[in-house]
């Protein structure tokens, strides 16, 4: 309690210095795809809140997941990259292995697309595997400068996807991805400037 009272003594003295800060518990993934339909390759963006980095669901079997993604075509030669789609998706996947700190799964995920003012779908199957660390974070005791805490899951995996893809544009995409995951679990704090 008097550590609270302190550090809001401190953000009222230096309110332009001090920021506080909280993250949903959640997944990103970035990958390279190939669109088999257009023969190019693909840079594949994701972020979303994931049910198995939050703190009493971290041992549960299933990950469900909402968040944004975006493809992006690979530049050719004098050129910079091109958005291709980018939209919504859910994700429903199943653990069929679990033994800390490796746990694998396999499930699908629908997306929702846009570009050009139309909107597409797509639907793909997953499987990952990652290795993770649950826990809760508390902050060090006495250290007003360094307040951090959270719970949950971190977590660093790979993926691999392919399904169907009907782009906003109307065209048909079959498309296979392979990437990386990073999982982070609910985390908050504050960061105060220039406190010693």
């Amino acid at each position: 309690m008097r550590a609270g009272l302190v550090v809001t003594a401190l953000c009222a003295v230096h309110a332009s210095a001090c920021f506080p800060y909280a993250f949903p518990p959640g997944e990103a993934g970035v990958g390279m795809a190939y669109d088999r339909s257009a023969h190019q390759g693909l840079a594949r963006l994701s972020a979303g809140v994931h049910t198995a980095s939050i703190p009493r669901l971290v041992d549960m079997p299933l990950d469900f997941g909402l968040g944004y993604m975006g493809d992006l075509y690979t530049a050719k030669e004098g050129e910079t990259s091109k958005v291709r789609t980018h939209g919504f998706y859910g994700e429903a996947s199943r653990f069929f292995y679990k033994r800390p700190p490796f746990r694998a799964s396999f499930g699908a995920r629908t997306e929702m697309l846009f570009g050009g003012g139309e909107i597409g779908w797509g639907a793909l199957a997953r499987g990952a595997a990652e290795l993770y660390q649950a826990g809760t974070y508390t902050p060090e005791s006495g250290d007003l400068c360094h307040i951090h805490a959270g719970a949950g899951a971190f977590a660093i995996g790979v993926y691999v996807e392919s399904g169907y893809e009907r782009l906003p544009s109307g065209v048909q995409a079959f498309a296979s991805t392979a990437g990386l995951t990073f999982r982070w679990p609910f985390a908050y704090g504050l960061l105060v400037w220039g406190c010693q």
